[in-house]
């Protein structure tokens, strides 16, 4: 794991008070870990300079990013690379000095500012947490929406002071109030949407992709316990509600989806889709026709439709051996019964596999997960945006996170797993969650936060925003919404 340097309301190390700085003080100043006094001083005498991002770039945030008013605390990190090249001797006695030894970076200055509100801190670290006391008190004082992030460093002998380009951040609508389920390695955990830690809410299966789904309401929990068995759980304890022998076998996982008034959960494996009925865990009519093969069902805010991956007809019954497969909504009935899959998008090559539609919250759009190869692999995954009645998809990420990767290293690798919709206080903006691989934490997949502009913004992809709630020693996977 990465040095995380932590802001802490108390200097650790060695501070100075503002008074002692040369320049403007801002309204918050900590120091974290061994800088000396001396550091500060250098970097407040020196007015900053052009950007040298081949010595110091950022590694997160993007910029440009979108940033939810109630974000629970702030991350930033960074990298150095190399010695800088000290000044030549010049003068009279130039030619005779001793030619000077380059020098690395080991202090850092992150200043955020908002119009005349600014917020700093030095650390020997690559990454600061500014923790949730102190970020909203600086986003309740700030003026404006608009944030820039300032990242200078200064060498072990303090001779060089060197900038990163800045960032430019965005104060987007507010998290809706609610909690997020995911699963935290073999585990499932809770956290709120602007929290800052998770409650652990334990193992609620043997197998190691444990899936599961939530009611609309949040307050019933189904999954697969094992291979063979189905169970309904009551949150927030995950008490039985009922357990039953799995109806449909084979190999791969099980997927599972509430209808929107928790009456019905369709059942998804390898291959097979059947309803149940919430109530007991039995067997409802009106499944899947045999022909027809699916997976990852989600119904629509409405009922009338269960989205679903659609798979070729001559696809291995293993789920995780999935190639060339689209996307496709199936017709629910005033008796149950499920109609003809309507294609809404298919692969464009042959090696390409659509899958994991979720619907938006309003139900007009699809988002759905793109990779190449296996659905195993997870090869230049990419999530896309499809309208709920079919056209054209719209691109939400490309394959390496595009705007996220500024320098080596700094790209994401999207895990294939169900993104989520959450909802959001503005109308013309979506929040949407995902797990990746990205800039922190790896090779741990994390869960990020994607800005959707309604309807998507035809300048491209936007930029993720890492969730601050999380474990970043392990992987998180698997979100669902549960409303408080």
């Amino acid at each position: 794991m990465k040095r995380r340097a932590l802001v802490w309301a108390l200097c650790a190390g060695a501070c100075v008070t503002r008074v002692e700085l040369a320049r403007s003080a801002p309204d918050a100043l900590w120091v974290v870990g061994d800088v000396p006094a001396s550091a500060i001083t250098r970097f407040a005498a020196e007015p900053p300079g052009p950007a040298d991002d081949a010595h110091l770039s950022w590694l997160y945030p993007a910029d440009g990013s979108q940033l939810p008013a109630n974000l629970g605390a702030m991350r930033f990190a960074w990298q150095s690379a190399g010695k800088l090249d000290p000044p030549k001797p010049a003068g009279p006695m130039a030619k005779k000095a001793m030619a000077p030894t380059p020098a690395a970076l080991a202090y850092y200055e992150l200043c955020v500012t908002s119009g005349r509100r600014s917020l700093c801190v030095y650390t020997d670290g690559l990454e600061v947490v500014v923790d949730a006391a102190h970020w909203r008190a600086f986003m309740a004082a700030r003026e404006g929406t608009d944030l820039s992030a300032r990242l200078r460093g200064l060498s072990v002998d303090q001779g060089q002071v060197i900038s990163a380009s800045p960032r430019h951040l965005e104060i987007a609508s507010a998290l809706s109030e609610g909690s997020l389920i995911y699963a935290q390695a073999a585990q499932l955990a809770r956290a709120p949407l602007a929290g800052t830690s998770a409650q652990a809410l334990g193992v609620i299966s043997s197998m190691a992709d444990a899936r599961f789904a939530l009611s609309r309401d949040g307050k019933l929990m189904a999954f697969a316990p094992s291979p063979d068995t189905l169970q309904l759980a009551r949150l927030p304890g995950l008490e039985t509600v009922w357990s039953v022998s799995a109806p449909l076998s084979g190999p791969g996982s099980a997927s599972l989806a509430f209808d929107p008034l928790a009456r019905r959960i369709a059942y998804a494996r390898a291959g097979s889709l059947a309803l149940l009925d919430a109530d007991d865990g039995s067997l409802l009519p009106g499944g899947a026709a045999d022909a027809v093969r699916v997976s990852h069902p989600d119904w629509s805010p409405d009922g009338r439709f269960l989205a679903v991956t659609l798979w070729p007809s001559d696809a291995m019954p293993d789920e995780q051996e999935l190639t060339g497969s689209s996307i496709a909504r199936l017709p629910v009935a005033l008796d149950g019964s499920l109609g003809a899959p309507e294609l809404l998008a298919s692969a464009s090559k042959p090696d390409d596999t659509l899958a994991y539609p979720v619907h938006a919250r309003d139900g007009d759009a699809l988002a759905y997960v793109q990779l190449k190869g296996k659905l195993r692999d997870a090869k230049e995954v990419r999530l896309w945006l499809v309208n709920a009645s079919g056209g054209a998809p719209t691109a939400l990420t490309d394959a390496t996170m595009g705007p996220m990767k500024p320098a080596p290293n700094t790209g994401f690798t999207l895990a294939a797993s169900t993104p989520i919709w959450l909802p959001s206080e503005d109308a013309s903006l979506a929040w949407l969650v995902f797990a990746a691989e990205g800039p922190l934490a790896a090779p741990h997949a994390q869960l990020w936060l994607l800005p959707v502009s309604t309807p998507p913004d035809a300048t491209g992809p936007a930029t993720p925003v890492w969730l601050p709630f999380q474990d970043d020693t392990t992987d998180n996977a698997w979100p669902d919404l549960a409303p408080d």
